[in-house]
């Protein structure tokens, strides 16, 4: 399987918007003066470079949007479309809602719950055991387990 981003715009370079010596390239490069720049990956996994004029440090897929599309709608969040935060070339990153980031995040399998296939107490999440509310998922002999001890904790205490 190879795993190297998979790259579906042109490329071309424009100006960091704010920072004129520093130029972005379409498919998540990052120079400064013509000469290329390290990037280093946070602990998430989403590349980032260092301007020294900046406190922050800056993630490569927010300046390849700021750059190409424009800054950030407030309280919107940068997806990236693919799953992969390695690939910051701008036809896989767009902005959006909190909420279509983490339905992106269930779809591409990365929700540590939604990938989970047992509770807690080893039961298998199947159509069987599992019953599903707007709030989630849940183990059915789980909850009788928990609403029998809790009978029995109201009786104890009476």
């Amino acid at each position: 399987m190879d795993s190297a981003p998979q790259v579906s715009t042109p490329l071309r370079w424009a100006p960091l918007p704010g920072h004129p010596r520093w130029e972005i390239s379409t498919h998540g490069g990052v120079r400064r003066d013509g000469g290329f720049c390290p990037t280093y990956l946070t602990e998430w996994g989403y590349p980032y470079f260092r301007i020294h004029t900046q406190k922050n440090n800056t993630t490569l897929h927010s300046a390849v949007l700021a750059t190409f599309v424009g800054p950030r709608p407030e309280g919107a969040v940068i997806r990236h479309l693919d799953g992969n935060p390695t690939n910051n070339d701008l036809a896989n990153l767009a902005y959006g809602t909190p909420s279509e980031n983490n339905y992106d995040i269930v779809r591409h399998g990365k929700h540590r719950n939604a990938r989970k296939t047992h509770c807690a107490r080893g039961h298998a999440y199947d159509e069987d055991n599992t019953y599903r509310t707007s709030k989630g998922r849940y183990c059915r002999p789980c909850n009788r387990i928990n609403v029998a001890n809790y009978k029995a904790r109201k009786v104890a205490a009476a």
